[in-house]
């Protein structure tokens, strides 16, 4: 038996993180929160001919943050401390300019478990 837990935000369900996202984009390329990981993995078991057919289950939950606690939290992103300090500083500028214009900010998270057996030998 298989159990992967795995969670993400949903940017497409909040006007504030398309933004935020577009801000990201900006500082790296490479920052994609709208892949689904669920379905990467899915593909990854299914093609590994391990183990059946894994059962998704999805679950929902919205968390609602400060401006300085979002702040504080994408400053624990390791593609931020790869920034410069002056890609940080501004980074952290634009954030903050988007930011100080909600009283929170609401995270939509989307949490996937994937479950699977093991194929059997015989």
């Amino acid at each position: 038996m298989l159990g992967y837990f795995l969670y993400n935000t949903e940017p497409k369900k909040s006007k504030f993180l398309k933004k935020a996202n577009k801000i990201f984009d900006k500082y790296n390329r490479n920052y994609s929160p709208a892949i689904n990981y669920s379905k990467v993995t899915d593909k990854k078991l299914n093609s590994s001919k391990l183990f059946e057919k894994p059962v998704k289950k999805s679950y929902y939950l919205k968390h609602k943050i400060n401006p300085d606690l979002y702040l504080k939290l994408i400053f624990t992103y390791s593609w931020v401390h790869k920034l410069s300090e002056d890609k940080q500083r501004a980074l952290k500028n634009d954030i903050m300019k988007l930011a100080k214009k909600e009283k929170h900010i609401t995270l939509p998270y989307r949490f996937v478990l994937l479950i699977s057996k093991k194929k059997s030998t015989s």
